[in-house]
């Protein structure tokens, strides 16, 4: 009798889960975050915070999703980080915008946590031998990109993001790398670092 009762609560609890405006692909990475966090349900009631969910899902790679809840139970921010070359690094990213975004306001907790791997285009070798400062799989591709062009080249990249940018054939390469790094750092983005040169 016991695991008819249970059976019928799963049954229920499905049944309310799919009934969300929200898409929620639940997935053995991310089924006990949907089932236990009630900051998850608050995406439904905020348009902002629903656009910005949308997106996420869009998105490629390892990827997750943050939000900031404040006391009355609304949401403040959100953070979202894609295309990651690890499910590890989309957690610090989605939590590193978040906490950006949410400017201490509320606690930021991920709620959500997805792979999706069909426009990578790297193998786990490429990623394994990138210089352990490229986090996101286009940086990655940039940096093989790189790799081909002729010397005098160097590459940058920003932290704590991780964008990268090269430039090639041109002598006083590194200035020039550094100044578009630095024209097109993120907002949150510290600082701009060379990689690699042979200015």
């Amino acid at each position: 009798m016991l695991c008819i009762k249970l059976l019928l609560v799963g049954l229920l609890i499905t049944a309310s889960v799919g009934c969300s405006t929200v898409q929620r692909p639940i997935t053995p990475a991310n089924a006990l975050l949907h089932s236990t966090d009630t900051a998850f349900a608050l995406i439904d009631k905020s348009g902002w915070a629903k656009s910005e969910w949308k997106k996420y899902l869009r998105d490629d790679g390892h990827k997750a999703f943050s939000v900031s809840v404040l006391e009355d139970g609304s949401i403040y921010a959100v953070g979202f980080a894609s295309d990651m070359k690890s499910k590890y690094w989309a957690v610090v990213g989605a939590q590193n915008l978040c906490k950006y975004f949410s400017e201490g306001y509320g606690v930021c907790r991920v709620v959500d946590i997805q792979t999706n791997h069909t426009k990578t285009q790297l193998t786990p070798v490429q990623i394994g031998q990138a210089p352990l400062q490229l986090i996101r799989h286009r940086d990655i591709r940039s940096y093989y990109q790189y790799k081909e062009e002729h010397g005098p080249k160097t590459i940058v990249v920003a932290n704590p993001s991780g964008s990268v940018n090269w430039v090639s054939g041109e002598q006083l390469s590194s200035m020039q790398a550094l100044d578009a790094c630095e024209q097109s750092m993120a907002e949150y983005d510290v600082s701009c670092e060379v990689l690699e040169s042979e200015d």
